[in-house]
């Protein structure tokens, strides 16, 4: 059964006019999964554009969606379609015509809500888009047996309740600080508040820290908010040397403009080859001089750790932080406000590892 749903989910691709991807990767056993969740997990249509054959797809987030790809983590990672890529085309194309083999290959109707008959194949269901409705009263709400099969059922009748206010791990009084730490701000600062949560539960949904470019206000609402916890200034040198932000040159002149110590030994350099080395010999130089240089970075990067007027000048420059056992709260409260936290205007600049240099030129 994969294989026509896979190849009718491409025929749809073709038809609204995704082309980006070629057969081989739609068709790919791989992405059988993702388009098994297009049906069986919850997601909402929040928009939709034909011309430009563009929307957006709430799940626990809301993601932006093109042909091209999609903001989420799934997507992001893999650069494949992901859930709500086959969602949105789905949606595409059922706006005009439906394609009635697709239709046959990819859905039936039973009692008035569309499953994946795909799923019946593989023996177990996930869960269906009803688990936030099913965990708010502990129990499944469909009575078939069809949906004996769904793995969340089990879940619940075991007492695990995973999700809403209803899950076994919810706290009312950390969701109650949230609500009152938000209420407690200024305009200006819950714009901020709402950046930072959206960050959180959209742009790098299921990321537990956060690196930005420094602002007082940003410092002062992570200090101030029991939800977010300021990282400390070692950590912060680790992140940016992980993201390569400081290479060996630039750790250099950091130094010698900064710091106090002495520099570190660093391993030398392999000698210049001359000009009737061989391929070979010419290819074996490089690989010794990378590997110098990654041992030099390592030199550097243990350099700045003890260094504590290097971590002040980086400090200055950008904030990391993190999430604290608050983190299922600020879930749900993000979901259950999403329509005025995603109202936020853009000021936070977050750390975009495809466009490292606003963060380069930060160091100087």
């Amino acid at each position: 059964m994969q294989k026509p749903a896979l190849k009718a989910a491409a025929q749809l691709f073709s038809e609204i006019g995704w082309n980006v991807w070629s057969e081989e990767e739609l068709e790919n056993p791989d992405q059988f999964a993702r388009l098994q969740k297009s049906f069986t997990d919850k997601m909402e249509l929040i928009s939709i554009d034909h011309t430009t054959k563009s929307g957006q797809v709430r799940s626990s987030a809301v993601y932006d969606v093109t042909e091209k790809g999609c903001t989420c983590k799934d997507c992001s990672i893999r650069r494949l379609p992901c859930k709500h890529m086959y969602f949105l085309a789905f949606h595409l194309a059922y706006d005009t015509e439906v394609d009635q083999d697709l239709q046959l290959k990819l859905d039936e109707t039973t009692n008035g809500n569309k499953t994946d008959t795909i799923v019946s194949e593989l023996g177990v269901l996930g869960c269906c888009s009803l688990f936030r409705d099913c965990s708010k009263v502990g129990h499944c709400l469909h009575d078939d047996d069809y949906h004996k099969q769904c793995g969340y059922r089990k879940n619940l009748e075991s007492g695990k309740v995973l999700y809403t206010e209803k899950a076994n791990n919810f706290s009312q009084e950390r969701y109650d600080y949230i609500e009152d730490f938000r209420n407690s701000l200024s305009e200006d600062e819950k714009n901020i508040f709402d950046e930072i949560m959206f960050y959180f539960e959209c742009t790098k949904r299921g990321c537990q820290t956060c690196f930005c470019l420094s602002s007082s206000e940003i410092k002062d609402i992570v200090m101030r908010c029991s939800a977010f916890e300021m990282l400390q200034p070692k950590e912060l040198v680790k992140r940016i040397f992980d993201a390569d932000l400081v290479l060996n040159k630039k750790a250099a002149e950091l130094h010698s403009k900064y710091s106090k110590l002495p520099a570190p030994e660093l391993k030398s350099l392999p000698p210049q080859l001359p000009k009737t080395a061989t391929k070979k010999e010419q290819d074996e130089r490089q690989k010794e001089m990378q590997m110098v240089n990654s041992e030099n970075l390592k030199i550097w990067e243990n350099h700045f750790l003890s260094d504590s007027d290097l971590q002040e000048v980086l400090t200055k420059e950008f904030v990391y932080f993190k999430k604290t056992d608050y983190s299922f709260e600020l879930g749900e409260f993000f979901i259950n406000n999403y329509d005025f936290i995603t109202k936020r205007s853009t000021h936070i600049v977050f750390f975009d590892s495809a466009m490292p240099r606003v963060f380069r030129e930060k160091i100087v």
